[in-house]
This record gives C-alpha cells, structure tokens and sequence, in this order.
C-alpha cells in the first residue's frame, strides 16, 4: 500500500511538474511571440489596424465596380460613406495558438478588366486554434457608385450597409461556413442582376427588405443553412444537404423553383410560378408548409410532412413514409405515399390517391365534368372518401377499410358514349362501407358480386330483402327500369361490401 501511495504521490509531482512548465512556456510565447516551441506559436493582438486606401481616382476606363473581400474567421462589414476612395480598417481581438508565422494584414489587388474596376481585398489570417471574438475587417465605400458585392467567410459573420445610406449594389454573392448574413438599410426594394448565395450552417436574413427583384435565377446552396426573404421575385436554384427557406411571397419567371436537397425544410406563404414554368422540389426529407402554390408542381421525398394550403394547378406528390396534407386543390392532383396518411379537404378537378399502409381521406366537391376521375388505392391503411358526382374508381387488396358516400348519381347523359361506371374492388380480408343516395329517386344499375350484405333504400329486389350478390346487374328501383338507367351512370361493387341508406 505504501508503495502504491509512493507511486501515485510520484505521478502527481511529474503531472503538476507538466503543466507548470507548460504554463511558463505558454507565458514566455505570450510575452515574445517571436519565441516557439515545436513550432507552435501563441497569437494575441489587441489592437487596430489601417491598411491602405484604394484610391478610385487612380483608376479609369471601368463602368462598374467589382468588390472582392474574403477572411476566414474575421467578420466583414461593408458599409457606405461619403469619402472618395474604397477605406479598410481591421480591428483585432485575437488570443490563440498556431503553427504559421502569418501577419494579420488585409491584402489588396486592383486591376481593371474588360471595363470593370475588380478590387479584391483579402485578410490574411493564420490558421490554428484562435478565437477572433469581435474582430472585423471595415471596407468604408463610397456611395456614388454601383458595385458588385463579393464576399466570402469560413466562420465570420458578413454584415452590409448601415442606418444612414444605402449601397447601389446590382450584383450580390455572399458565401460563409457558419457566418451569418446581415443586410442594412439596402431599401424598400432591392433591384439586382444576381444573388448567389452559400452558407454551411448561417443564417441568411433579408427579410427587412420589402421586395427584393432579381433578374437572374437566385441560387441558394446550404448544408444546414437557413434564408429568409419577405417578397423575393426571381426564379430559383436551391442545393445543398440542408436547406431551409422562409418567405412571405416567392414569384418566379418562366425558370421557376427548383430545390434538389438531401433535407428541406420550407415555410412560405406564397409560391407562384406563371403558366410554362414549374416547381420542383426533390429532397430525402422535408418538413414543407406553403399556403398556396401556382405552377405545375412536383414534390418528391422520403420522410416528413407536407401540408398545403391551395393548390392551383397540376401536382404530382410522392411521400414514402410523411404524411400529405392539401386543403384545397383546384387542378388534378396526384398523391402517393407507402406509410404516410393522405388528406384532402377538397378536390375541384381529377384526383389519384394511392397508400400502402397510410389513411387516406379525401372529398370530391367538383361539379360533372367529362373526364374528372378520382382513382384511389389502398392496401391496409382505411379510405374515407366523398365523391360528389364524378367518376369514382376505388381498388384495395389488403386489410383496408373503406367509407364511400356518394352525393348526386348522374342521370341524364344526353350523349350515351359518355356514360361511365363507378367501380369499387374490395379485398376480402378488409371491408367498404357504401352510402348511395336515393332521395331524388335517380335510375341505375348496379352489379354487386362478393360478400355483400346492408340495403340501398327504396330498392326493390324480388326473393332478397334487399340488395344482394349476383353475377346479373341488378336495377334500381326494380327490373321494370331498365330503360330509365340507360342515362344513368352504372356501379360496380366486388369484395366484402356493406350498403346503407341514404347518410
């Protein structure tokens, strides 16, 4: 025991031995920074520094102006001013350790190229283990020009305009690792050519401009990065593994809204594209909530929610295992999912629904229309469906449990070649429950083969309390109407069915 105490008192004096001399080395690089030890350094500035002007007027035969400025942790402000040449000023609170012998310093190259002033100005910072705190680069620009903005930052936030002016900026391209995107005073309204911009885990809010009007496709590329817009106009290009979008209102040209994304997550309240162009969204995983969307629409994805206030025009949506969600949609809409529920509170034209193992609960509400179907298909999950008058085709194979109501029976066809039949195929390991209205007594026929059993009220069957399985049509009200169901839209029934009267 007494050896075992020897050792570990022994241990100790080495360990404390250590870090004491650790911390007198750390003391000696801190005092002489020129001093160190296996190369590595301590770097520490506290200080201000004024590099060079770029005297404008040393410059001629450019139209344009083109303003470059990069760092890799120090943050970036570009704000206007009254003076005449391009200031910088980079203020550092620097305290950490590196390998590099590298001075803090902003470096500059001008030149003029094909009638564009191209200035870039480039910190230079060593890498290592450094915190930057407040450190910043300051480019002071003068306001009677028109510039292209270009910045880039790994981990610096970029930070452009301020309260009292505002920058003519017709070209904007902002990219930082987990730099944040803060615009100032930039106007009601924000005319641009382009607007690129790229962030790995910022937060990119422009939402204090009004309307912002691009002329060029915007592309926003994020790996979890976040933009917020108020009223953006342009058409956009949107990558990356994740991206989330909030905007009030996006309105797209003729190249619409494309988003190719492993995650995206969305909250818009308006998204418009004109006739012509389209939406596309291809993601892995979303959680996606828009009020309302024009254009022809495509949403594919494996997991998360979609919820969908309006629709305004042709959508197709794939979700494999998320739920869908539209309130109303006004043009044909076309949902599958494998595990996710289904819901549509209304449906003005045709629709196709189809679930593995997902709900599905939708309501027809269109008046007749040649050529409005609803197709739905379902294995195990229940259907709940209300078909107002249009052609209604419904297949199940698994242990699905469907409740059908039909609201009007079309009978009075004019032209006999349009005459249709609504079909229900129920498995016989799940079961439909089938409410046929009969109040305005219409004219059908109808045939009904399976496990049939409930009634159709006011129908007449001879020999059978009611209706009943048969391989003959059967006719309502009875067999002496036959020819009153020729204008009348037919039924066929198969599988385990359950008729009731009228709801």
């Amino acid at each position: 025991m007494k050896a075992l105490k020897g050792l570990l008192k022994y241990i100790g004096i080495v360990l404390a031995s250590i870090v004491a001399l650790a911390l007198i080395l750390l003391c000696i690089m801190y005092f002489f920074p020129s001093v160190r030890i296996f190369g590595v350094g301590v770097v520490h500035y506290n200080k201000q520094l004024t590099p060079s002007s770029v005297v404008l007027s040393e410059y001629s035969n450019y139209s344009s102006i083109e303003l470059n400025v990069n760092s890799k942790k120090i943050n970036i402000d570009i704000i206007p001013s009254d003076g005449e040449n391009i200031e910088c000023g980079l203020k550092l609170n620097i305290f950490g350790i590196s390998t590099e012998i590298v001075e803090y310093t902003v470096v500059k190259n001008v030149a003029v190229e094909d009638r564009v002033l191209k200035i870039y100005l480039n910190v230079s910072e060593p890498s290592g283990w450094i915190a930057t705190s407040n450190s910043r680069v300051t480019v002071n620009i003068p306001v009677g020009y028109e510039y292209s903005l270009l910045t880039n930052s790994k981990s610096g936030d970029v930070s452009i305009g301020n309260t009292s002016q505002t920058i003519n900026v017709s070209n904007l391209f902002v990219s930082t690792g987990s730099g944040n995107l803060n615009l100032v005073n930039m106007g009601e309204s924000l005319e641009l050519d382009s607007l690129n911009l790229s962030t790995d885990k910022g937060y990119f809010d422009l939402s204090s401009i009004t309307n912002i009007n691009v002329d060029n496709k915007v592309k926003l590329v994020a790996n979890d990065g976040r933009f917020k817009f108020n009223n953006l106009n342009a058409s956009l290009d949107v990558t990356g593994t994740g991206v989330k979008i909030e905007a009030n209102n996006i309105i797209c040209d003729e190249d619409g809204f494309t988003v190719i994304a492993n995650n995206g997550y969305f909250d818009i309240s308006k998204l418009y594209s004109p006739t012509g162009a389209e939406n596309t969204i291809i993601t892995e995983n979303t959680s996606l909530n828009i009020g309302e969307i024009t254009g022809k629409t495509g949403i594919v994805t494996e997991y998360g929610d979609i919820s969908i206030n309006t629709l305004n025009d042709y959508t197709m949506i794939e979700n494999t295992n998320g739920r869908v969600a539209v309130e109303t949609a006004k043009d044909t809409i076309l949902v599958q999912t494998v595990m996710g529920d289904i819901s549509v509170d209304e449906y003005l034209k045709s629709g196709k629904f189809e679930s593995e193992r997902g709900n599905i609960n939708v309501n027809s509400t269109s008046n007749y229309v040649d050529g409005y179907v609803t197709e739905i298909i379902n294995v195990d999950g229940n259907v709940t469906i209300n078909n107002k008058i249009n052609l209604l085709l419904i297949t199940t194979t698994g242990r699905s449990k469907v409740d059908v109501e039909f609201e009007i029976i079309k009978d009075d066809f004019v032209d006999l070649t349009k005459v249709f039949q609504h079909t229900i195929k129920a498995s016989k390991a799940g079961s439909c429950l089938v409410t046929i209205p009969t109040d305005k007594s219409p004219h059908f026929k109808f045939m009904a083969r399976g496990d049939i059993s409930g009634e159709i009220t006011g129908f007449s069957a001879s020999d059978y309390s009611n209706v009943h399985s048969s391989d003959q049509y059967q006719y309502y009200p009875s067999a002496d109407d036959q020819d009153l169901c020729l204008n009348s839209c037919s039924f066929w029934f198969e599988g385990k069915i359950q008729f009731r009267g009228n709801a």
